[in-house]
């Protein structure tokens, strides 16, 4: 199914419109968030709450403009379908000039990372629903943490197939 995807002339649309949707929602999302900033606390301070009190300050700070919040939460899944399918295909690029430059091990890793990226989409989607909650007036320690959990993973997951793609560039 990876080689598939990886040679096809289709994957190169798939990885155009990932990109496209990553850039183009990753502004909308910046823009769509700046009254939540004015409070003090942009979206990510939610997502890594990781308190009961700390959660409840921030969506109290958000008060007048608490739909502001929710729309950028629900817009951002479509972000999420743009960025975990682009880090997918870095991932899988990552592995063929791995592969070709005869890196095996490297090769192998590039491969997991790529359903890492995926993985970091899933995460980001229960993350999400988590914010929801949270914004609906339901904050629990167990919701929080869980989010907070869950935003971490991501980011870490993330962070680890750009480094991983950075890391190949340098070597190959």
């Amino acid at each position: 199914m990876i080689d598939f995807l990886t040679h096809q002339p289709a994957a190169s649309y798939l990885r155009a419109a990932a990109l496209i949707v990553t850039l183009g929602m990753g502004v909308y999302l910046s823009v769509l968030g700046k009254p939540l900033e004015k409070t003090g606390h942009g979206i990510l301070a939610l997502e890594l709450a990781w308190t009961k009190d700390r959660a409840e300050r921030i969506v109290r700070s958000w008060s007048a403009v608490k739909d502001v919040a929710i729309k950028q939460v629900r817009w951002d899944f479509v972000f999420i379908a743009g960025y975990a399918v682009l880090l997918f295909f870095i991932a899988l690029t990552t592995e063929q000039a791995a592969a070709t430059a005869g890196y095996a091990r490297l090769a192998y890793v590039a491969r997991l990372a790529a359903w890492g990226g995926l993985l970091a989409g899933v995460l980001d989607c229960l993350e999400n629903i988590g914010l929801l909650v949270m914004l609906s007036g339901s904050i629990t320690s167990a919701t929080v943490l869980a989010t907070s959990i869950c935003a971490g993973v991501k980011f870490a997951l993330a962070i680890f197939v750009l480094a991983l793609a950075g890391l190949t560039f340098v070597l190959v």
